[in-house]
């Protein structure tokens, strides 16, 4: 399973990859690049996909969960 997790904010990016190195949250790749230029093959091959991913929240949560 690989996610990718986009946020605008430089700081939410590397906290994104921070939580991601540290086993917090699904493994995959933080991009900070606007939502405008997301192309459809940039995201080939994730198998999650948050936009507008905060702090990552929902994947902390998911796993917490179950």
């Amino acid at each position: 399973m690989r996610t990718w997790y986009n946020n605008t904010v430089h700081y939410a990016g590397q906290w994104l990859r921070n939580l991601i190195a540290a086993g917090h949250i699904a493994p995959g790749d933080a991009d900070e690049c606007s939502i405008e230029e997301i192309k459809l093959d940039k995201l080939q091959g994730y198998t999650q996909c948050h936009f507008f991913a905060g702090i990552g929240t929902w994947s902390y949560t998911l796993r917490k969960a179950g």
